[in-house]
């Protein structure tokens, strides 16, 4: 809020005793008053105060002028402190934070400051690039100290809490500073500008140093609680209990699935929460350990508070110590050379010294250096405040190996998703009973639901009786959520949405009854679809003052009526909070609203929020220079179809003072009135002028336009239809690659079964699409089908209806967006009936029996592109015969014996001939497998193979070609004179293992070899998966047969393959004269 007028103090009469002719009011403008919500209209309960601070640095943009914090300071403190002068007002500023918050459950944690614009897109809390609270400092009028923003307001995005100081102002130490930072601190942490001449909340000229008064804590406690004891200190609810050595909170050592104890970091989370508090932990060293123990206790991003951190023997011995006094929080530490394997050893946590810095939060971790198996970077991370919300076992998961980012915490396994299960919550420490609640849980998948229940606290004892639910979404990117209160019947509760985008969804009601049972549902607000899971954190808390929002215009929309606009003007710069509600209306095409905030002057979009018919949305809080802006609503449907009429509504507030400017500057006051008796009041633009005190005017009426308006391209319809709630993700974290789209293939039945094809998104078009920084992604149906009706969804499935008697190929193509870029165009082809065609080539060709070739064998859970023609998974004779009759239709030319090597016989090696060739447009000779006479190696000669070598040879070979490496094994090691031919090729499974097959067979003259078997291999540099082939066939003379196969093998494939003949599966373990050809496959194609 804004602080410390000077000397001159403006007088708000009424607008008809101040001028000279009375205004008549212009039909169609509502003159408002400011929502300045904390002044005005109460506060809105749920805030998380463990809050970050960052000082922005010298140049980074404030409202269109640059930072000027340093400079403005050190000169103010240079008299007094010249040797550190930053220091010392950055100890002013933070101990004025740390007033407040040592009273109740509040944290101030210092972290660094990237230096990005203010209000730049990004979360509510939490961004890893400067604090929660940002600290800078910018020019206004002279009578303003600072102006701060709530935290305990509808402020979203980056905008919250933080804290402009005025260079203007006419500081005079660093006590004026102290006093107004103190004002500026308390209205942060939610509390109101008063009268009391005692209270650093009332003003005085000039500023005057003030402690917090009794009302003043009391009002803070009634926000926020009083500031309670931690988990560690507590024992079933009853008095705090690890003050000593003989009730030491007991660490558990952390421990990775097949690791020794002491392989991961233990970490916890506690608070110094009173001047002289101390806490005590007890861990025991692994047995058989004797190595190293390192033990940090963390403030810095933290808290404020200076720490000691003292360790003790299982004596009760004092071994060390360590203190971080960093301005700001720091890092305490101490490292135990070798502990004692099995002994307990006792951690004394304290404030360093009494004083302003000698209460708040920390975290402690112990780590078995020799044993841990965790980097500094991630106990860092862990450690360092962003997870001190969690319990110890979800804190665990964090050390588990796996990504961090996709942990889901508080997985309640769909244990509480029927109300009949609902979870009942426990009032937080520190607040009045049944007054505020908070957990952190996940929404697993689409169908998981969470229900909660608490109870309604006595309205009449405590006047708490608005109840607000807040959801805020932990992963960027991840859940958007929807939240519902139900009665104890199940019947929904009426309640208002306050904000739904940007990371948190806020409900209000006035309908609960007092000491009633509620319950609290969460679920994904689209479950199916996009952002359906990940972890989030409810907070429900009760108040005394429900959050009031006005309606800014109400219309209708559609039935020819392509978007409407409306004015706003704006006299000095503020942030405002818009929601955009649609009507519920039935339309099948996807269809999305868009409010759009426009400048006049320069017509950039300066805001833009976009809604769903039955949907209400909001977006983050955003500044708006004084000017006059048209705030255009437009709909649309993604497949450009009419729109049905449905109304629409759009509302905001004004959530900051302005920042105020010259007042005799036209261009920071364009409409501040000029007559000096209309001194603070504006001059709205209308006929007569409109006279106001309020520094915002809005046009309830909008002007209908039949033409949508430009820009609205399909994918930025789509990207405003599911990447809105998110779209601060999308803009603002890191280089954004293009989404990669990979082609698909499906297979249909045709349309006699009487059936549509449906795929879901698992399986869908996405599921091979890549998007480089592994985001979400939706698709974008580029040309339709042309055989059949087709529903594309945007999570990649679809459903297809083949026209009447169509069988063949039909295809779809489409673009993937990753709310940022849109891809390549992918196709998606569809073969309808039973068909050939296995890689959808659009034609039955031998690459087509090479795929049925591999599957060949399967009984169960054969997929089309693995051979199963007929739809029945499996791969069999009769998916060979619908090949055969597919293929043989396209039959050509004369037919020449298919004998490529002029061995006399049409055998496997000419199977491998053909398939080096195949793919051949022109040129080709028998030599090199077209057997047809037309020059090209292609499908038809492939047949003249097949039919030559015989069908049930092709048959056998096909079976031969089912790999197993357990029947491999058994079955070669049993054989006694027979052949096992081995290869380690870079070659793909497909390709190798016929190849090995055929031409074993050819080597010792049999047709049939006994097993065949792969096994994968992993070598430490590309290509990093080779594989092991071995078949064994029976053979009398196998040591010639072993020469003849090799130099066949050696003959048929000179491409990066090596290959060797053993008389049997022993030599593969023994000496023997290919051991050191053996030895050699292990190195890389490339060095061989």
């Amino acid at each position: 809020m804004k602080m410390h007028r000077t000397g001159r103090h403006i007088a708000v009469m009424p607008v008809l005793q101040t001028v000279s002719r009375p205004p008549r009011p212009r039909p169609g403008f509502e003159q408002l008053e400011p929502r300045l919500l904390l002044d005005a209209q109460g506060v809105l309960s749920g805030a998380d105060m463990h809050l970050t601070l960052s000082f922005a640095p010298d140049g980074a943009e404030i409202a269109g002028q640059d930072n000027a914090l340093t400079a403005t300071f050190d000169a103010l403190a240079a008299a007094t402190n010249p040797a550190d002068p930053t220091a010392a007002w950055q100890a002013t500023i933070l101990r004025a934070f740390q007033t407040w918050a040592v009273e109740t459950n509040a944290d101030i944690g210092v972290v660094s400051d990237g230096g990005q614009p203010f209000g730049v897109a990004g979360p509510t809390q939490r961004d890893a690039r400067f604090g929660d609270i940002r600290i800078g400092a910018m020019a206004m009028e002279p009578t303003v100290g600072a102006v701060s923003v709530p935290t305990d307001g509808l402020v979203a995005g980056t905008w919250y809490a933080d804290v402009v100081f005025n260079t203007a102002f006419p500081f005079r130490s660093l006590d004026d500073l102290y006093a107004v930072a103190l004002h500026e601190a308390g209205n942060v942490f939610g509390l109101k500008d008063n009268t009391d001449p005692a209270s650093p909340l009332s003003t005085s000229d000039p500023p005057v140093v003030k402690s917090p008064t009794p009302a003043d804590i009391a009002a803070l406690q009634g926000l926020f609680g009083a500031r309670a004891a931690d988990a560690n200190e507590t024992s079933g609810g009853a008095t705090p209990d690890n003050d000593s050595f003989a009730n030491a909170t007991e660490l558990k050592r952390g421990e990775l699935p097949e690791h020794d104890s002491g392989s991961a970091p233990t970490v916890l989370y506690g608070d110094i929460t009173t001047s002289g508090d101390v806490d005590f932990f007890m861990i025991r060293g692994p047995g058989g350990y004797s190595g190293p123990m390192t033990v940090s206790v963390r403030t810095a991003g933290i808290s404020l508070l200076a720490s000691r951190l003292q360790v003790y023997d299982s004596g009760q011995q004092l071994i060390g110590e360590a203190v971080a006094t960093d301005l700001g929080g720091g890092v305490a530490e101490y490292r135990v050379p070798a502990v004692a394997p099995g002994d307990d050893y006792y951690f004394r946590v304290s404030a360093a010294a009494t004083g302003d810095f000698d209460r708040g939060g920390f975290s402690l971790a112990v780590v078995f250096d020799d044993r841990n198996v965790i980097d500094q970077a991630t106990i860092d991370d862990v450690a360092g405040g962003a997870y001190r919300f969690l319990s110890a076992e979800d804190m665990a998961k964090l050390f588990d190996g796996d990504a961090y980012d996709d942990e889901l915490f508080g997985d309640d396994m769909h244990g509480d998703d029927e109300p009949g299960g609902a979870l009942e919550l426990e009032t937080v420490p520190g607040f009045v009973e049944d007054t505020r609640f908070q957990v952190v849980a996940s929404i697993a998948d689409a169908t998981d639901v969470d229900y909660y229940t608490i109870k309604s606290p006595d309205f009449a004892a405590t006047g708490l009786d608005v109840l607000t639910a807040t959801v805020r979404s932990l992963d960027a990117g991840g859940l958007v959520p929807k939240v519902r209160l139900l009665d104890e019947y199940g019947n929904e509760i009426a309640a208002t949405i306050l904000a739904n985008g940007n990371g948190e969804f806020i409900l209000q009601s006035t309908a609960v009854l007092s000491e009633d049972d509620v319950q609290i549902e969460v679920s994904a607000a689209d479950p199916g679809g996009l952002f359906d899971a990940g972890n989030y954190e409810l907070i429900v808390a009760f108040g005394p003052t429900a959050t009031e929002v006005t309606s800014l215009a109400t219309a209708t929309i559609g039935a020819g009526v392509a978007h409407r606009a409306h004015k706003l003007y704006v006299s000095e710069p503020q942030l405002f909070h818009f929601a955009l509600q649609a009507d519920p209306v039935a339309t099948p095409p996807p269809t999305v609203l868009i409010a759009s905030v426009i400048a006049d002057k320069t017509q950039e979009i300066a805001f833009q929020i976009a809604t769903r018919p039955g949907e209400t949305r909001t977006g983050a809080a955003v500044l708006l220079a004084p000017g006059i802006y048209t705030v255009d609503i437009a709909a649309a449907t993604l497949d450009g179809s009419p729109l049905p009429e449905f109304g629409y509504s759009i509302s905001g507030t004004s959530i900051s003072d302005p920042f105020v400017g010259d007042p005799t500057d036209p261009t920071s006051n364009p409409f501040a009135c000029t007559e000096p008796e209309l001194a603070g009041f504006f001059c709205y633009p209308g006929d007569p002028p409109i006279i106001s005190p309020d520094p915002f005017l809005w046009d309830r009426f909008g002007e209908s336009l039949p033409d949508p308006p430009p820009g609205l391209d399909l994918p930025t319809l789509i990207n405003l239809l599911l990447g809105d709630w998110w779209q601060w993700v999308w803009n603002e974290f890191g280089l954004n690659g293009p989404v990669l789209a990979t082609n698909d293939a499906f297979h249909a039945p045709d349309a006699s079964s009487g059936q549509t094809f449906s795929v879901d998104g698992a399986t869908g078009v996405l599921g091979n699409d890549v998007d480089p920084e592994g985001g979400a992604m939706a698709t974008i149906l580029v040309t339709d089908a042309s055989h059949g009706t087709l529903s594309l969804a945007a999570d990649g499935g679809f459903q297809y209806t083949p026209d009447p008697g169509f069988t063949g190929m039909d295809h779809f193509t489409y673009q993937v967006t990753d709310f940022v870029n849109v891809s390549n165009v992918g196709v998606a082809k569809i073969v309808v009936g039973d068909s050939g065609d296995f890689d959808a080539g659009g034609s039955v060709t031998g690459a087509d029996f090479l795929a049925l070739q591999r599957g060949f064998g399967a009984t169960t859970g054969a997929t089309f592109a693995e051979g199963d023609a007929d739809f029945d998974g499996a791969v069999t004779d009769a998916d060979l015969s619908i090949w055969q009759q597919q293929f043989g239709n396209a039959l050509v030319a004369a037919v020449v014996p298919a004998d490529s090597d002029g061995s006399g016989t049409v055998a496997g090696a000419d199977f491998l001939i053909w398939q080096r060739g195949a793919g051949t447009t022109a040129g080709a000779t028998v030599a090199s497998g077209d057997f047809t006479g037309d020059g090209a190696v292609d499908a038809a000669d492939l047949l003249q193979w097949t039919t030559q070598y015989g069908a049930a040879v092709a048959s056998s070979l096909a079976a031969s070609a089912t790999v197993s490496a357990t029947a491999m094994v058994q079955s070669s090691a049993a054989t006694s004179g027979g052949l096992v031919v081995a290869s380690r090729s870079l070659f793909s499974p497909e390709q190798l293992v016929p190849q090995a097959v055929h031409v074993a067979a050819d080597a010792v003259g049999s047709p049939t070899p006994a097993t065949a078997a792969v096994r994968r291999e992993r070598s430490p540099a590309p290509p990093r998966t080779s594989l092991v082939v071995a078949v064994s066939v029976p053979s009398q003379d196998h040591r010639s047969a072993a020469t003849t196969a090799t130099g066949n093998l050696r003959r048929h494939d000179s491409r990066d393959a090596a290959f060797a003949a053993w008389d049997s599966i022993d030599s593969l373990t023994s000496g023997n004269a290919w051991g050191d050809e053996l030895r050699a496959w292990r190195l890389p194609a490339a060095r061989r």
